[in-house]
């Protein structure tokens, strides 16, 4: 009877052992993210971004992050698109993050400048003109980012500030280093 209780017992922990290891085999880190991003690399008031995970080793990981950004139209902005681009490498335990990202960001648009001008009789004429706004920036990301393995929510705070590379378009900005802020929410799958 000893004999047969001990087999019993031997089998039983032999099998929660196995069963406890399949267990953290099955456990599988979620790579995909999509987020929306206020202000950020996009150097638009608001974004919706695509973040994967390309690598993961131990504490550090690297990711590509891809999105579209939307500034409305503002007093004579009309609406400007961002479409960034950034490599980013995160580091730290679990679910807290430190995060260091460069990228490249186009910024596409039109800003209307509206000349009033008075003509000999007093009547007063007003032209409307549109300039285009094309250029690209390198975006840089230093921050916080929550982030669990294994997927569910996802939030990124950050100095994001962007440096103009080259300029495309007649409206010159004198602005060459925006200072910008990220805030990003999102779910992880």
């Amino acid at each position: 009877m000893k004999r047969k209780i001990w087999i019993i017992l031997l089998l039983m922990f032999t099998n929660m052992g196995w069963v406890r290891s399949q267990d953290t085999e099955k456990i599988i880190i979620k790579n995909n993210t999509f987020y929306t991003e206020i202000l950020g690399i996009s150097g638009s008031v608001f974004s919706f971004n695509y973040d994967r995970i390309l690598t993961k080793d131990n504490n550090f990981f690297l990711d590509l992050t891809m999105g579209v950004g939307y500034l409305p139209s503002i007093k004579d902005w009309n609406p400007v698109y961002g479409i960034p681009v950034s490599l980013n490498i995160s580091s730290g335990h679990n679910y807290h993050h430190f995060e260091f990202g460069i990228g490249l960001t186009y910024n596409s648009g039109n800003v209307q400048n509206q000349k009033i001008t008075e003509s000999f009789g007093g009547s007063i004429n007003s032209n409307i003109t549109y300039e285009s706004l094309r250029a690209f920036w390198c975006s840089i990301r230093l921050g916080y980012k929550y982030q669990k393995p294994t997927g569910g929510l996802f939030f990124r705070v950050g100095f994001t500030p962007f440096i103009k590379l080259k300029t495309y378009s007649t409206y010159e900005t004198n602005d060459i280093i925006l200072p910008l802020i990220g805030l990003g929410i999102g779910y992880t799958f």
